[in-house]
């Protein structure tokens, strides 16, 4: 029996968990360990964050707020 060739243009079948629904998994894992109720908390996410391109992009520029 020959084994079945993928072709570079068919789908992943199972593609692999975003990075949200790893989180979510700890976050339960955890949760469940500490007798918290997931629903009682809120997670967000901060949008302010720079990312690693980002900042090699900035040129080492720095801005600082005046005051701080």
């Amino acid at each position: 029996m020959e084994e079945r060739k993928v072709l570079l243009t068919e789908p992943i079948r199972n593609p692999p968990p975003s990075g949200e629904k790893i989180l979510t998994v700890l976050y339960t894992i955890w949760a469940e360990e500490h007798g918290v109720v997931l629903s009682d908390i809120k997670i967000t996410k901060k949008k302010d964050i720079q990312t690693s391109e980002e900042r090699r992009n900035d040129d080492g520029k720095r801005k600082f707020k005046e005051g701080a």
